[in-house]
This record gives C-alpha cells, structure tokens and sequence, in this order.
C-alpha cells in the first residue's frame, strides 16, 4: 500500500474551519497537523469515488479510546460544514476491518 500514491490536495482552511467548529463546541484538544500525509483510511475509499486526486481532503482522525456519543456529537459540531459545500463521509472500518466482514 505504500506504493501507491494518491496525491489530493490538502484543504487547510478547513482543517482550521474544523478546529474552529470543534472547539466551540467545547472539544479541549483539537490538533491541525500540517504536512501529515493520508491515511489509507482516508485514500483508498476517495480514490474510489475520485481517481483523479481533484479534490482537496481533510482527514480527521477518530478517538478509539472514546464512546460513540463523544463520535456522534462530533458529527454534530461538523454538521455546519454540510450547509458549506463540504462533503463527509466515514470510513474506518471499512478499510481497517476486513477481516471481520
């Protein structure tokens, strides 16, 4: 899988726009971290959906030691960003449980 390259843009404004919407929404620790590359959690299912790497992507890492209320009101503090022309999706376990489908 390292081999292969999916090139997207990055979006940092929107990872601020994120940063921004979490922490009003009363999320202690936000962290941007600039020049990570995606995780194949984030490529393989946008590559899918857009082979040509032309979209920028922000990818937002998920708490696995927290409850899915915490994820859910998550959603819920992004959910302005639908209303922006930002388009979201979840893939975790997709690409990081196959063996248990």
């Amino acid at each position: 899988m390292s081999q292969i390259k999916y090139p997207a843009p990055g979006a940092p404004d929107l990872a601020m726009r994120v940063k921004e919407l979490l922490i009003v929404s009363c999320f202690k620790r936000v962290n941007v971290e600039k020049g990570r590359r995606l995780d194949h959690g984030a490529w393989v299912p946008t590559m899918l959906m857009y082979p040509n790497a032309d979209i920028p992507v922000c990818q937002l890492s998920i708490q696995t030691n927290k409850e899915g209320t915490y994820h859910h009101n998550m959603g819920e503090a992004l959910a302005p960003l639908r209303e922006e022309g930002v388009f979201i999706f979840g893939s975790r376990s997709a690409t990081h449980n196959l063996r248990e489908m």
